[in-house]
């Protein structure tokens, strides 16, 4: 019985180091297992974010470079309309292409670095999908990474579209120069036409008036002795043409008036295209940080989320750790208790049977006794 008890004193004593050694070996192979997957997500983080990096600043590069050709192609254009007999319309011919060229490079570039921002975006969804690293800190700041890329992308895309929006205007401008021009010159045909508005003659020479078979360039001015026909044909020409000058001049006017007019409901409506361009560009800016302020509050959520996790489990494994403590020592305990009281059955069963043998002895020394 003694031999049995202390068997099962010394199993228990067992089974609770063997205990605390399978504990102490899952928390070893649980801090391994946290490194290894640490360590992997970390690797493949960091290579994600250096190539996306590296794509990002390259598409960056090239739009730069597309937003300066643009507004160079803007100021050649402005820079021939403005000076149209030294217009070198070749060279702006050549920006435009150097334009689109730029553009396809720029458009290739970005599509290429969204492709590796959507790369990072993956690495860190397994990470937060798994339970061993979905708190690890690098996710969150690859994700304020990743949106801060993509947000760099966006703003420039959005000065690409106001820089494109300013050529618009500038190729409405050219348009509305040429035909302005055209118009005019179409007016001034149509008043004098036969007057070369590029040679540097009278207005108001006198062609075409015949008068008894001669013209007035035949008339010399010398001529002392003119015919009574000849000067009332003159003076009846003299009258017509002054009020032909009267109707050109009140045409022209009027001419003058409507092309103010158009010139002033363009400029309007340029202004108006211009701030329905301001307003569009306003708005996509605002719309992007909104976006911007919600990803960021996102991660901000995230890292709190991830913190208080962080602190709860912490909190957790104390807690455990505690009723572990109190369980081996009430354990401990209950094993102390138990052996005092065998012990004290012991020494109670062992004074029985001292009794009982001293009875035993008492009692075959009775005769002996007797027979002295």
């Amino acid at each position: 019985m003694h031999q049995a008890v202390q068997m099962w004193f010394a199993g228990n004593s067992a089974d609770a180091s063997i205990h605390e050694m399978i504990i102490g070996v899952r928390k070893l192979g649980k801090q391994h297992e946290l490194k290894c997957c640490y360590d992997e997500l970390e690797s493949s983080l960091k290579a994600a974010l250096a190539s996306s990096t590296t794509k990002v600043q390259a598409a960056t590069d090239a739009k730069v470079a597309t937003i300066a050709a643009i507004n160079e192609h803007s100021s050649l254009m402005k820079k021939n309309v403005d000076d149209a007999q030294h217009a070198d319309w070749e060279e702006v011919a050549k920006a435009l292409e150097r334009v689109e060229k730029l553009s396809r490079t720029d458009s290739a570039d970005e599509i290429d670095a969204r492709n590796y921002l959507d790369n990072v975006r993956k690495v860190v969804s397994e990470g937060r999908a798994c339970d061993v690293t979905r708190d690890n800190p690098l996710l969150a700041n690859a994700t304020e990474t990743v949106n801060k890329l993509g947000q760099q992308l966006d703003e420039l895309n959005v000065l690409v579209q106001r820089a494109r929006s300013e050529s618009r205007i500038m190729n409405q401008y050219k348009d509305l120069i040429e035909k302005s021009r055209q118009q005019f010159a179409q007016e001034l045909k149509s008043i004098l036409p036969n007057v070369d508005i590029h040679a540097k003659e009278s207005l108001f020479s006198l062609k075409g008036v015949f008068c008894n078979g001669r013209t007035y360039s035949d008339i010399s001015v010398t001529d002392s002795k003119l015919t009574e026909d000849e000067l009332n044909a003159l003076i009846a020409h003299a009258h017509l043409r002054v009020d032909q000058l009267k109707r050109q001049l009140t045409e022209q006017q009027t001419n003058v008036l409507c092309r103010q007019i158009r010139e002033e409901e363009n400029i309007a409506r340029a202004v108006e295209q211009q701030r329905i361009a301001d307003d569009q560009f306003a708005e996509r800016r605002l719309q992007l940080e909104m976006q911007r302020m919600q990803q960021q509050s996102d991660v901000d959520i995230e890292r709190k989320v991830v913190d208080n996790r962080r602190v709860w489990e912490m909190e957790l494994e104390e807690r455990l750790q505690r009723a572990a403590v109190a369980h081996s020592e009430h354990l401990e305990q209950v094993l102390r208790i138990q052996r005092q009281l065998y012990d004290i059955e012991q020494s109670q069963r062992a004074g029985v049977l001292i009794f009982r043998l001293l009875i035993v002895q008492g009692g075959a020394s009775m005769p002996l006794l007797e027979g002295v």
